[in-house]
């Protein structure tokens, strides 16, 4: 009896033993019931929809004695904007139900790849259009779009306009959209790229008038005032466009007292009509040095640098500027005034230093 009690034990011992082996190999997960878990998973890419097309399990570590299943897969997946491979490590836990996925995390040893397939949507050019126009410019319009789909870039070329009161702004720009893989979206740069600037004055500049102050240095208690009006346009036989100003200016010296003399120096002057766009002023100007043999006279004993630009504002006149500033004492030591102008300076340096006048 004891010893068919003992043959029974053990016979259901081998039986459970087998019956959990079986149960074990038969529930663990297939290949193909992999994929779809992970296809399945909310932790699973979630940046888009995207489908599985092709997989490689690189590893896998299945422990019966943890009841533990731990899987690492590599999936190439995509959809029609974007292509993929990404790396994952699966983990499952057995319980009574069978082979359940309890985790899913990014394999960061593994392949992590996203890539668009094309450039940025016309739909999102034109939202940048719109938005451009109601705040910067007059008209834009795409003329060319070059993408990049190794770097992730895609660059959209445009030509634009910009009137103003006085004149109207002509210009290429250029606008780099950078494609995010965290979120699988193109997103502009924070500047734009802009070149081929040019600008067609209009009539409505003429009568425009600017009051520039020039210093000769930063302890220039009396510098020289412009008022430089625009009087006329006009085209010669040539076709070139240029441009009449008036420039009336109060230049001062010291002859004495604690006060300054100022007289009046009025002068007409005609420039051809080339403006530069100064980048570091955001100003258009005209060079004052190319205007030299209008504006020079030797009895003034001033000259303009190659770096000074009469800068104004196309849309408001009142204030202009010059870009540089220069000493008088760079005035022609053979003018008239050479002599005059070294001790009306001296003097107001004087002047500075007893402190009877300050600076403007």
């Amino acid at each position: 009896m004891q010893y068919k009690r003992k043959l029974f034990f053990l016979c259901a011992t081998a039986v459970l033993i087998f019956a959990l082996l079986s149960s074990c190999d038969k529930a663990a997960k297939s290949d193909k019931a992999i994929v779809e878990d992970l296809q399945a998973d909310s932790r699973f890419f979630s940046a888009a929809e995207i489908q599985i097309t092709d997989f490689t399990i690189s590893k896998r570590q299945t422990a019966t004695e943890n009841r533990r299943d731990t899987v690492w897969i590599t999936a190439v997946a995509g959809n029609e904007d974007i292509s993929c491979e990404l790396s994952y490590i699966m983990t499952y836990n057995l319980y009574n139900s069978g082979w359940l996925l309890d985790n899913v995390e990014r394999d960061h040893e593994g392949k992590w790849e996203v890539n668009p397939l094309h450039g940025i949507d016309e739909d999102v050019i034109n939202e940048n259009i719109e938005a451009y126009t109601e705040n910067t410019f007059t008209t834009m319009e795409k003329i060319n779009k070059s993408t990049n789909l190794a770097n992730h870039t895609d660059i959209v070329t445009y030509a634009a306009t910009k009137e103003h009161k006085y004149g109207n702004e002509t210009m290429t720009v250029e606008q780099i959209f950078y494609f995010d893989p965290e979120d699988c979206c193109y997103y502009p740069a924070s500047e734009l790229s802009i070149y081929d600037r040019s600008l067609i004055l209009k009539d409505a500049i003429i009568g425009a008038k600017w009051m520039c102050t020039r210093y000769h240095d930063k302890f220039d208690a009396w510098p020289d005032r412009f008022e430089i009006e625009a009087t006329k346009l006009f085209q010669d036989e040539d076709g070139d466009m240029w441009v009449t100003f008036d420039i009336s200016r109060e230049r001062n010296t010291y002859w004495g007292g604690n006060e300054p003399v100022y007289w009046g120096v009025h002068k007409s002057f005609a420039v051809p009509y080339f403006l530069e766009y100064l980048e570091g002023e955001s100003k258009w100007g005209f060079n004052m040095y190319s205007t030299e043999e209008y504006l020079y006279s030797k009895n003034d004993g001033e000259r303009f640098t190659e770096d000074e630009w009469f800068c104004f504002d196309l849309d408001n006149d009142g204030v202009g500027y010059f870009t540089e500033y220069h000493l008088v004492e760079n005035a022609d030591e053979h003018d008239p005034l050479y002599s005059e102008i070294q001790q009306a300076v001296s003097a107001a340096f004087e002047a500075l230093e007893r402190g009877t006048v300050r600076p403007d």
